[in-house]
């Protein structure tokens, strides 16, 4: 489908889309059929496409419409179904009500036949992070659960405890009754924990919740002396190579925080990355009785222990696997298949242990 002219004779929706393309994406040539992602954009650049389509069009679209139209044309055509008819209301398109589930579960992946896995986005708000996951794993459908307040007329959620009460009603849209595979991603791993936790509350199993590189709260709170030990530990017990490579990883990091690259994706043109950490400040993290696996990134992680403190509130087992990478890096797509097929593995293992329970 290409959108028409404008009214005035002008250049169409899909000619200034693919201008709008070209600039942020800074290719001379992109075609109408290519993906976003295929083409290398990242969520900084996501980002500037979504302001500029602000700006251009008067139309805002949530990140999310990306997943679910990432070539200029398919974008293009959710710009000109605003443009004609406002209260479009479709799953990640921009007139999903802000109180409906769709408004924060978010398709990343629909196909495949396995029990579907939830993912809870880090603490920008945004689930476009995980699109190289979803794509690589095997038959399973992946929702991102995306923070409130990236859509117009809504506000962060300004609790944990909110948060984890609203994906959990959202899942249930897709998965009326459990047992569930939880997950989330950095931050956002403990609002899985708390969501783990209320589930658990109304009899609905959990069978999994996945920590993908989750520090406990508190655990950054521990004084410098102590994190200093824990650095002097893990680099005795992992050898030379080891440390020769963390005090490289040291160096490029400092140079990617000089030129502006590093840091929390932004979420949309919104930043929420401060009022999810006040929402963290502020929750009592209790013991969760249940079974977890942390995915812990395996560059610059050095200070932390191996468990990234979760060990005392987690009831049932903990299994720590390391993944290529570090925080900011885990889903590039240099690291992202083997992280997806250790994930795979591990939610494989989890249906499976559910299945011989009965559940």
């Amino acid at each position: 489908m290409t959108t028409s002219a404008g009214d005035d004779g002008g250049p169409s929706v899909v000619d200034q889309m693919l201008e709008i393309w070209r600039d942020v994406l800074e290719q001379g040539s992109i075609g109408l059929d290519a993906s976003f992602f295929d083409l290398g954009g990242t969520s900084m650049q996501a980002v500037r496409v979504f302001t500029r389509i602000t700006e251009t069009f008067n139309v805002q679209l949530g990140l999310s419409a990306l997943l679910e139209a990432p070539t200029p044309n398919e974008l293009a055509a959710f710009v000109q179904a605003e443009l004609e008819n406002p209260t479009t209301d479709a799953i990640g398109h921009p007139g999903t009500s802000a109180s409906s589930p769709w408004a924060n579960l978010v398709p990343v992946s629909r196909g495949g036949e396995r029990r579907p896995f939830f993912c809870v986005h880090g603490r920008g708000g945004n689930v476009l992070t995980f699109q190289r996951l979803a794509r690589h794993l095997d038959d399973r459908p992946f929702y991102g659960l995306q923070a409130h307040g990236l859509l117009p007329g809504t506000h962060p959620d300004p609790s944990i405890e909110m948060m984890a009460a609203r994906y959990c009603r959202a899942i249930r849209a897709v998965q009326p009754n459990g047992p569930y595979l939880l997950g989330g991603f950095s931050g956002g791993g403990v609002v899985a924990i708390e969501m783990a936790r209320r589930f658990a509350t109304t009899g609905d199993a959990v069978d999994l919740v996945v920590l993908l590189d989750t520090f406990c709260p508190g655990v950054n709170e521990r004084p410098r002396s102590e994190q200093l030990r824990t650095l002097r530990q893990n680099l005795r017990s992992r050898g030379l190579r080891y440390s020769a490579r963390y005090a490289g990883d040291m160096v490029a990091s400092r140079l990617d925080a000089w030129r502006g690259q590093g840091g929390p994706e932004p979420a949309g043109g919104v930043d929420l990355t401060e009022p999810f950490l006040a929402a963290l400040d502020r929750f009592d993290l209790t013991r969760y009785d249940g079974s977890a696996v942390l995915f812990k990134a395996e560059r610059l992680g050095a200070t932390f222990p191996a468990d990234n403190g979760w060990t005392p509130f987690i009831g049932g087992a903990l299994e720590v696997i390391e993944a290529p990478g570090d925080h900011n890096s885990m889903f590039a797509e240099a690291n992202v298949g083997t992280l997806a097929s250790q994930l795979e593995a591990v939610l494989r293992r989890a249906e499976l242990r559910g299945s011989e329970r009965g559940e």
